[in-house]
């Protein structure tokens, strides 16, 4: 039986090594063109960016249309935020929520007292 578990274990690790040396053979390789990151797109269309010309003049607030989302976890902040740029002479789109947060809830190892800053985070949240 020992002899069994000998082999078989030896086998296992000739096994790991194997790959570990596989793996790092593979993330030493040399990159097609170095210092070249591959363009990711958050869409279907991949977006153009160009410099403006050095005589370029930036758009006045009427000129641009502005949706906003909301990420967070506060009713209403959209819409808020949506009503301010209107004020500045945006044009603006429908407000509305994104699918889901953009910044997920952490825990806070703050002395107890300190934390929240401001009364309106919510109570589940406020240690007390």
């Amino acid at each position: 039986m020992r002899a069994t578990q000998l082999a078989f274990f030896s086998v296992v690790a000739i096994v790991l090594v194997g790959v570990g040396a596989y793996a790092v053979g593979e993330f030493r390789a040399p990159v097609e063109e170095p210092g070249v990151i591959t363009p990711k797109g958050a869409g279907e269309e991949e977006a153009e960016l160009a410099c403006p010309e050095p005589d370029a003049v930036p758009l006045s607030p009427a000129e641009v249309t502005v949706t906003v989302l909301n990420g967070t976890g506060r009713s209403g902040l959209a819409g808020e935020t949506s009503e301010q740029l209107g004020e500045r002479g945006y044009t603006v789109g429908d407000p509305g929520n994104t699918v889901s947060p953009a910044v997920r809830p952490r825990s806070s190892t703050a002395p107890r007292g300190t934390w929240p800053p401001s009364p309106s985070w919510p109570s589940s949240r406020r240690g007390s």
